[in-house]
């Protein structure tokens, strides 16, 4: 999960994350509830084996905003 919003200049930048969620289950529920905050918010689920390096492809769960992209 990531969050964005505008700087004292009007540019958009990260606030948190991405930041690793335990419960996939919550995740569309929080970032609906950050969304009300923050200008951009977004919510993804990805396979990952860490100690390889290896992720796939995200599957986005819910989106607010223009995020950039996360590949």
């Amino acid at each position: 999960m990531a969050a964005i919003d505008p700087d004292e200049a009007g540019d958009l930048q990260a606030v948190f994350g991405p930041a690793e969620q335990r419960r996939r289950a919550g995740d569309p529920n929080r970032a609906k509830t950050l969304a009300l905050n923050y200008i951009g918010v977004i919510a993804w689920l990805r396979e990952a084996k860490r100690a390889l390096g290896v992720y796939g492809r995200a599957m986005v769960l819910f989106q607010r905003s223009n995020e950039p992209d996360m590949e």
